[in-house]
C-alpha cells in the first residue's frame, strides 16, 4: 500500500486525530470564509473532502447554497448526513462531478507529485462549466524565511511524496491543467487561497481590455442607426430622395 494511503487509512480509524482535525476544520473554515466571498457560488463541490466537515461548515454558514462532498467511498460513508450536501463515494483519477459554481481543494495537491497533481486539476477541469472557479487551498511557500510551509514541505515530502509549493509552481501546474491562476488570497490560517478560472473563460483583464472596442463598435452602430432614423434607408426606393 503506498505510504499516503497508509496514512489515511490510520487515521480514518484512530478517532484521537479526527477529533483534532475537527477542531482544526472549525478553525479553517472560520479564516478561509473571513478572507474570500463564497456567497457568488450556489453549488459547492469540495474535491478530496474528507468527512465533509469543511463543507458542511460552508453549508451552515449560507443555508440556500448546496455542496457535492467527492471522496473514497469508504470515507464519505462515515460522512454525517448535513441537509443540501450530496456525498459522492469516487476517485478524482477518474472523475470528478460535474455542475459546480466553485470546486475546492483543500490540502489535497501537496500530498501528490507533479503528474499526479496535474491530472487532478485536470479531471476538476473537465467537469467544470465554462464560468465556474477552483479554489486550491494550500500552503504557499514565500521566501528563504522560515515559516510553516517550508515545515509542511518537509513532511509532506517524508510522509506522502508531495510538497508544498510556491506561487510559480502553482500557476504552472495550473496552466498544464488548462487553468489561469488569477490571484493567491492570504488568510489567518495556514492555508492561501489560489483562486483559479479556465483558459477558456474570459477573467476581468481580458474583458476591460475589451471595453474601448467594444464602446467604438457600440459609437459606430448608434450614428449608424441616428442615420437611419433622420434620413431613411437608403435601399429603400422611396427614401432615395433624402440621399
Amino acid at each position: 500500500m503506498p505510504r499516503r494511503h497508509a496514512l489515511h487509512s490510520h487515521l480514518r480509524q484512530d478517532r484521537r486525530p479526527k477529533r483534532i482535525r475537527d477542531i482544526g476544520t472549525q478553525q479553517l473554515t472560520a479564516a478561509i470564509s473571513k478572507a474570500f466571498d463564497f456567497s457568488a457560488y450556489r453549488t459547492i463541490v469540495d474535491v478530496g473532502g474528507g468527512q465533509g466537515q469543511f463543507l458542511a461548515g460552508l453549508l451552515e454558514k449560507f443555508p440556500s447554497y448546496e455542496g457535492i462532498l467527492l471522496d473514497q467511498p469508504q470515507v464519505v460513508a462515515g460522512a454525517p448526513d448535513v441537509p443540501r450536501l450530496q456525498k459522492v463515494g469516487g476517485n478524482f483519477f477518474e472523475e470528478v462531478p460535474a455542475g459546480g459554481d466553485l470546486y475546492t481543494l483543500k490540502l489535497v495537491i501537496h500530498d501528490w507529485d507533479v503528474p499526479k497533481a496535474v491530472a487532478i486539476l485536470g479531471n476538476v477541469r473537465k467537469a467544470m462549466k465554462p464560468a465556474a472557479k477552483l479554489m486550491l487551498i494550500e500552503g504557499l511557500q514565500k521566501g528563504p524565511e522560515p515559516d510553516f510551509a517550508k515545515w509542511m514541505d518537509i513532511m509532506m515530502m517524508a510522509v506522502t511524496g508531495g510538497e508544498e509549493r510556491d506561487e510559480a509552481e502553482y500557476r504552472e501546474h495550473l496552466d498544464q491543467a488548462g487553468f489561469v491562476l488569477e490571484r493567491a488570497i492570504a488568510t489567518e490560517a495556514f492555508p492561501w487561497l489560489h483562486k483559479a478560472r479556465d483558459q477558456s473563460w474570459p477573467g476581468w483583464r481580458e474583458l476591460t481590455a475589451q471595453v474601448p472596442k467594444l464602446c467604438g463598435q457600440l459609437a459606430k452602430r448608434f450614428t449608424a442607426f441616428r442615420a437611419l432614423i433622420l434620413f431613411g434607408d437608403p435601399f429603400v426606393p422611396e427614401h432615395h430622395m433624402f440621399i
